[in-house]
């Protein structure tokens, strides 16, 4: 793995890990070692925060308007459908094992959009795989 793939995958751990003694313990690491380059700590979905994260201050304090994602702690504003290419592309990056379907970037949004609209960002942005509820996207 490239160290700006891991650069990545730290960054997004960094956001959606609540950084808790329960936590750093389940990582077995030290809060610091989560800062060094060449560490990369083993996670699951469980342990990491769903939501929409701001793309330009990482908070989680968004909420979803029509076809926008507004930030309520910068006031930062990006078109919704972009919001889900990035959560789609940051769900990949850190699961590359786990196939990539309109219900998992429903529960990785945490239900900020709806199954619909996640449906249609998929089949417009990536390769479907399968039919009917077996649908995976590439």
């Amino acid at each position: 793995m490239n160290n700006y793939k891991k650069s990545r995958i730290r960054e997004s751990l960094m956001h959606r890990v609540e950084l808790t003694q329960e936590n750093f313990a389940f990582f077995k690491i030290a809060p610091n070692d989560l800062l060094q380059e060449t560490i990369l700590p083993s996670y699951d979905f469980h342990i990491l925060r769903p939501g929409v994260v701001c793309q330009e201050c990482y908070s989680f304090n968004t909420y979803v308007e029509a076809q926008t994602t507004f930030c309520e702690s910068c006031g930062g504003i990006e078109d919704a459908e972009e919001t889900i290419k990035r959560h789609s592309e940051e769900f990949l990056l850190l699961f590359p094992e786990v196939p990539l379907t309109t219900a998992r970037i429903y529960q990785w949004c945490d239900g900020s959009f709806s199954k619909q609209r996640i449906y249609r960002v998929l089949r417009k942005n990536y390769l479907k795989v399968g039919k009917t509820k077996a649908v995976q996207y590439q």
